[in-house]
């Protein structure tokens, strides 16, 4: 049919449009705030792109999910304001039987964003995770990049390293400032260094051809207890968070969905339960931008964009609500996670009978009102100002 294939046609091609803006829009976001971890130390610099790469991976489900309800959204708002709709009514067609065309264009979003949502998110969060904690647990002198100040994991050290090279062990000028119990401080400056790792697997760095410098905890006696030295060879405890990844220091999104199918614990249930209902929510959605889509004559065009969009941000933090009341067990998972999608879906079908009835939405009868009453109130001020005919 050439209705159906028309529409197909154009939702395809706006797809791709809508879909490419929201990745560069999360691929931005992204950037900026893993840009603003490796400058502050909290990422290795060489990590930059793979950690963009598995944190757009991560949030495709979101996007997939907005990529089908913006395209039926704005496609169909463009063929109401632009008379298309009226003349393929008028044609026989109706307006259910825009849920066939609009299902052939669904089923790949659907399918990709369960996908996305099973698999490749837990699997892009669990990599984030597993380089985060891979880059915590190494050295403090292993984290130092040349020519900058970083503060240690425990905030009690602060190091500066010239050229270390990690391969060899072997660092070039050292620097390190360092809190004691008792609030002083003790300045370490050396020619060159290396990390060596003891029998009890501890590491330390090891200073050579440098002073240390003591200052006193009280400030006004400044000159009385200054303490200065020069050293041959210094070792210096560095400060290591030891610890082994696993699966225990991933978080909760990173945790693989066949695992969530056998774990009893009740918030693996409420992980499960949002990432099984994500992808119905979208086909109900999707389905619901259609008779959303719906441009009168007298309503703004922004009136149902503006709906629908807080529509959906009403519906993904319900779905987040459901989540948290299966993890603290006042829902269970058998009663959370189709509900929602199954109200969409009844809401999509009463604003379709709405529609097919030509019935006037809540929003459209406030802008009639307004419209009206503005019209009204011109027409009383031209009338109050015309000079009455005498007879």
């Amino acid at each position: 049919m050439i209705f159906h294939s028309a529409l197909v046609r154009e939702l395809r091609s706006t797809s791709g449009t809508i879909f490419a803006t929201l990745l560069t829009i999360v691929v931005s976001t992204t950037l900026i705030r893993i840009l603003d971890q490796a400058g502050t130390g909290r990422t290795d610099q060489a990590l930059v792109v793979p950690l963009i790469a598995l944190s757009s991976a991560s949030s495709l489900t979101l996007v997939v999910s907005l990529t089908a309800f913006l395209t039926i959204l704005i496609v169909l708002g463009r063929w109401w304001r632009e008379s298309e709709m009226v003349v393929w009514l008028a044609s026989g067609a109706s307006l259910w039987s825009l849920a066939r065309p609009v299902m052939l264009f669904l089923w790949p979003f659907v399918l990709m964003s369960g996908f996305c949502g099973l698999v490749l998110s837990p699997w892009a969060q669990g990599q984030i995770d597993t380089i985060t904690e891979s880059f915590r647990n190494r050295s403090d002198v292993q984290r130092v990049s040349p020519g900058q100040f970083r503060e240690s994991s425990s905030g009690q050290q602060v190091f500066f390293v010239e050229v270390p090279d990690e391969s060899s062990g072997k660092l070039g000028k050292v620097f390190s400032v360092s809190l004691g119990r008792d609030d002083r401080k003790t300045v370490l400056n050396g020619r060159s260094g290396e990390v060596v790792v003891d029998e009890k697997g501890q590491s330390w760095i090891r200073i050579e051809n440098g002073t240390r410098t003591d200052f006193p905890q009280q400030p006004n006696r400044f000159h009385e207890s200054l303490q200065t030295m020069r050293f041959e060879s210094y070792a210096l405890r560095s400060d290591i968070q030891s610890g082994v990844i696993g699966n225990e220091a991933k978080g909760l999104r990173a945790i693989p969905t066949q695992t969530l199918f056998f774990s009893p614990l009740s918030h693996h249930k409420g992980e499960l339960a949002f990432r099984l209902g994500a992808p119905l929510l979208a086909l109900a959605l999707a389905l619901l931008a259609i008779p959303l889509a719906y441009v009168g004559q007298r309503s703004s065009r922004w009136y149902p964009l503006l709906f629908a969009l807080l529509l959906v941000v009403l519906t993904n933090n319900l779905l987040s609500v459901s989540q948290a009341w299966i993890a603290n067990q006042q829902l269970t998972f058998e009663w959370g996670w189709w509900p929602l999608p199954l109200a969409v879906l009844i809401f999509y079908f009463i604003l379709m009978w709405v529609r097919a009835q030509v019935r006037r939405m809540p929003w459209e009868i406030l802008s009639y009102w307004v419209f009206d009453w503005r019209r009204r109130s011109l027409q009383r001020a031209s009338d109050v100002g015309q000079p009455r005919d005498t007879p």
